[in-house]
């Protein structure tokens, strides 16, 4: 079994891919926001990051290091949201939190030896691309130059885009066991960006 590391694990989206990833039998080591989203009676959380600034998101890289851990994979399962999609500070603020952080973390992860070889990192996209609604990675336009440019390096680092479909559509089990699959699967997936289906 393997060791994955999810971020957001108490989120919506974040807490079904982490109970299916331990449903299968895989270990899980949650990143959260803010401690203020933690349920301490169920789960032992590991480590506060909230992905405000690339220094934050080292702070993911501190602790495997310390924890002496070696993940086979990580799911960037977190979001920050914008209340206010005209006031350009907060904008910016989503965009280091849902993405430029998140590639740092990888980054960082794959400089340090934190990851195994071939490990699959999984960027949760969503798929609406409204800017009124700034969650996730924002959309794969906004995501993919960055990440590929950036991580180009990490040849033996496997990068899997998934893009979420709107709430309503998707039965929630089935975003976890497709997340799962991808994680696992004997092979990759044909192309890197893959539509989450209900």
């Amino acid at each position: 079994m393997g060791l994955y590391i999810v971020s957001g694990a108490t989120g919506k989206y974040g807490s079904i891919i982490t109970d299916a990833l331990r449903g299968a039998g895989h270990e899980v080591q949650e990143a959260q926001r803010t401690a203020s989203r933690r349920d301490t009676s169920s789960v032992e959380f590991w480590n506060d990051c909230d992905f405000g600034s690339p220094a934050d998101a080292m702070s993911i890289v501190q602790v495997m290091l310390t924890e002496h851990m070696v993940a086979d994979g990580v799911v960037f399962a977190h979001a920050v949201r914008s209340t206010n999609p005209t006031d350009p500070f907060e904008v910016a603020d989503c965009v280091m939190g849902n993405a430029i952080a998140p590639i740092m973390a990888t980054y960082y992860m794959h400089r340090f030896g934190v990851l195994k070889k071939n490990a699959r990192i999984i960027f949760l996209l969503d798929k609406r691309e409204r800017i009124t609604d700034i969650s996730y990675a924002m959309s794969k336009d906004a995501l993919l130059p960055m990440a590929e440019r950036l991580l180009g390096a990490a040849k033996e680092t496997k990068l899997i885009y998934a893009a979420l479909p709107d709430v309503d559509d998707v039965a929630a089990q089935s975003v976890g066991t497709r997340i799962t699959e991808l994680l696992t699967a004997a092979k990759l997936p044909s192309k890197k960006v893959v539509n989450l289906k209900a």
